[in-house]
């Protein structure tokens, strides 16, 4: 998934705010480091950790190719 689709498109909600720092490992391949401020997200700390952990797990995803 690109930068522009998570910023542009909100596929994990609307983004109010962001910091991208894009970076290369030794061969060349670029990599992002994202921080997203998302509208309406629940925070840590204040809201309920159930409810922190919902919506991270309804967006977020993780695949380890074999």
């Amino acid at each position: 998934i690109s930068v522009t689709v998570i910023l542009q498109r909100g596929v994990l909600g609307k983004v109010e705010q962001y910091y991208v720092k894009k970076e290369y490992q030794m061969r060349g391949a670029p990599h992002y480091h994202i921080l997203l401020w998302i509208k309406n997200a629940p925070v840590v700390g204040i809201d309920c950790p159930e409810e922190v952990c919902s919506f991270i797990q309804d967006r977020i995803t993780c695949h380890i190719p074999d």
